[in-house]
């Protein structure tokens, strides 16, 4: 999509046909800056604001584009959808966020070290809440929009000549997809105290 005006203006119109995203005017583009990995937050975040413009464009491109790479791609992308794959993605979204946030404050030069290891202690704090005190599921988290917009269902998906719908999650669903995002936040806390040892000691004096 972004080496092709022809497939931008086609997301662009499914983004304007879109009714039911989160936002009143929907990001046009999943542009993201590929030199920094922490900025694919950004199409992550664009997706989770509107799942129906991707599925609509993924429809329209596996057509007019069969047997092309392009539409090869969107139909693999269309039969992998799941209620598990846009949870997931959503609470992989409300993670990066609460870690960019992080970054790039350690990314400015001035900010004293102390001011650092509190938010690094404000960060473990707020994944803490997210996954194991299930904040990530109320709220205004993208997360709590995606199991509203799954709830709206069904949302029919049709991709090869097979036709499929998402609808409302199950408790399983999201305790699956919990048990990951819990799992990134233990690892988490681990590469803290190994990046940065006493971090706790310093917040407390």
């Amino acid at each position: 999509m972004q080496h092709s005006e022809d497939l931008a203006q086609i997301y662009r119109s499914c983004v304007e046909l879109s009714t039911d995203r989160a936002t009143t005017h929907g990001s046009k583009t999943l542009d993201g800056a590929r030199h920094r990995y922490e900025s694919l937050t950004s199409p992550l975040m664009k997706i989770c604001q509107n799942p129906s413009a991707p599925i609509a464009f993924c429809f329209k491109v596996s057509l007019i584009r069969k047997g092309t790479v392009p539409g090869q791609a969107c139909t693999a992308f269309l039969k992998s959808i799941t209620e598990v794959f846009f949870i997931l993605l959503a609470m992989l979204t409300d993670a990066s966020l609460s870690a960019m946030h992080l970054i790039r404050l350690y990314d400015r030069s001035t900010v004293p070290v102390t001011k650092l290891h509190q938010e690094v202690g404000r960060f473990l704090d707020r994944v803490a809440w997210l996954f194991f005190g299930e904040g990530v599921l109320s709220g205004s988290t993208h997360t709590a929009f995606i199991i509203k917009w799954l709830g709206q269902g069904p949302h029919h998906i049709l991709a090869g000549g097979e036709h499929r719908s998402l609808g409302p999650p199950s408790r399983e669903h999201i305790c699956q997809c919990l048990g990951h995002l819990r799992a990134w936040v233990v690892l988490a806390k681990e590469v803290v105290e190994a990046e940065l040892p006493g971090f706790l000691y310093v917040v407390e004096v």
